[in-house]
């Protein structure tokens, strides 16, 4: 979690290429093998939204974009950020999928 003084002095490219690389990794390792709750994944949008739009650490805001545009594609004209729940999905069905084609697989 960074400082609120650390995110004042980031711009919106930066803190989108910081909560792409961080905030929305950061869980990944967990994600792939357990199915997190929704109130969790929730939780980790929720501080992805907080750092892309809020000024300081404490203040409410305002989102010039719905949630719905910041996730799309960037080929869709989006920011490229993904969901918790998709990512979780996504990444257990992968699993999944490595378990059936792949049995003997350490």
């Amino acid at each position: 979690r960074l400082a609120a003084w650390k995110s004042k002095l980031l711009n919106k490219a930066g803190k989108l290429c910081l909560v792409k690389s961080t905030i929305s990794s950061i869980p990944v390792y967990n994600m792939q093998t357990l199915w997190l709750p929704q109130a969790v994944c929730n939780r980790i949008d929720q501080a992805c939204r907080h750092m892309l739009w809020a000024k300081s650490d404490n203040s409410r805001y305002w989102s010039p974009v719905s949630w719905a545009v910041v996730t799309q594609p960037k080929e869709r004209d989006g920011l490229g950020v993904r969901e918790a729940r998709r990512v979780n999905v996504a990444l257990l069905g992968k699993l999944v999928w490595d378990l059936l084609t792949a049995p003997q697989k350490p």
